[in-house]
């Protein structure tokens, strides 16, 4: 079988340098979580995440066995492989590379026990797709409602579905109508982490994430007796 290569591995570097917009999806991912809790991040990458999660039982799965060196928790090649009875899944960018998402969203299910927590970050609106998304391989970006059946038929109760980072919603229009070349700019992106990013934040927090953004955050939950 052929091993897993992902084509994006240059803006995974890009990604990991932007201080604030991690800073902020980690601690989403981290609310409410209580420290020893056994945590899966599912599709860790380079581990940039994961490795962040001190305090927690956390494992990883990541398909491209080459990023395994980068990642300090255990990491396992496929979802099946790293078991169940997990409190929380997480999985942050992962998703749109998936052509049967509803198979991660049920694998979600079954690794997560009784009143386990799923939380997943997508990007956001069709509109938005450009050649970047095409370049490191996305097969889609998810509308709300879509998203939201996307886990409820998987047997999910999901308590809240909004748009993340307001401002990237023009960013990225505008990046599409230029004709974007797909290639990152690591200028680019570290002046929009430092300057825009924390007056797009200040907006979600403002609109309730309810108006638009170029991603999408869902947390939702298995509950404790089956329906």
């Amino acid at each position: 079988m052929t091993e897993f290569r992902y084509s994006g591995s240059d803006n995974l570097d890009i990604v990991a340098l932007l201080e604030h917009y991690n800073g902020k999806i980690l601690d989403w991912v981290r609310a409410g979580v209580a420290p020893g809790q056994r945590v899966l991040d599912f599709g860790a990458g380079k581990g940039h995440f994961c490795n962040r999660m001190d305090g927690y039982a956390v494992s990883a799965v990541e398909p491209d066995r080459t990023f395994h060196a980068r990642i300090a928790c255990p990491a396992h090649a496929t979802l099946a492989a790293a078991g169940g009875g997990f409190d929380l899944v997480y999985s942050l960018n992962v998703l749109e590379h998936i052509d049967d998402d509803a198979a991660v969203a049920r694998g979600f299910w079954e690794c997560l026990k009784p009143g386990g927590r799923v939380r997943v970050f997508v990007p956001a609106l069709p509109l938005l797709y450009t050649t970047m998304d095409e370049r490191v391989g996305h097969v889609r970006r998810y509308r709300r409602g879509e998203l939201i059946r996307l886990f409820e038929r998987a047997g999910f109760v999901v308590d809240d579905c909004r748009y993340f980072d307001f401002l990237g919603f023009f960013a990225t229009l505008a990046y599409r109508m230029a004709g974007g070349s797909g290639t990152p700019s690591r200028l680019s992106a570290t002046a929009y982490d430092r300057f825009a990013f924390p007056v797009s934040f200040l907006l979600d927090r403002l609109s309730g994430g309810r108006i638009t953004g170029k991603n999408l955050i869902l947390s939702a939950h298995k509950p404790e007796v089956p329906a």
